[in-house]
């Protein structure tokens, strides 16, 4: 058995793992200019650049997922006021999330009154 082409250290390994984990999965590139007019707009909105950078970075990565413009989506943004972007933000990430996780939404089915009426409080 060949042993010298396997990586022998917990490094190597975990080089290789990261390598094979994102190997068919293509980088989204866009424009620096774009990335941080998102993190500029957030960062002002929530007031904490890390949040700024993973909104920014969430809906860069689902835009690209949609084939939508960012640019399009980085004016209504600025064109809504500021107690209208959660509900935007919420329905824009919900686009790439199954039917079963989405964010913000409660989904709380009807009992039946007489299961209910069987439960003890």
């Amino acid at each position: 058995m060949a042993t010298n082409n396997l990586p022998t250290t917990s490094t190597q390994r975990d080089q290789t793992n990261k390598y094979f984990n994102n190997y068919f999965k293509e980088t989204p590139s866009v424009s620096s200019s774009l990335n941080d007019a998102f993190i500029t707009f957030f960062e002002e909105l929530t007031g904490n650049r890390t949040t700024a950078m993973v909104l920014a970075g969430s809906i860069i990565t689902t835009a690209q997922q949609q084939n939508l413009d960012l640019q399009d989506i980085l004016k209504k943004f600025k064109a809504l006021e500021k107690t209208k972007v959660d509900a935007y933000l919420t329905m824009l990430l919900n686009l790439n999330r199954v039917g079963t996780s989405l964010l913000g939404i409660v989904n709380s089915p009807p009992t039946n009154k007489y299961v209910s009426r069987a439960i003890r409080v």
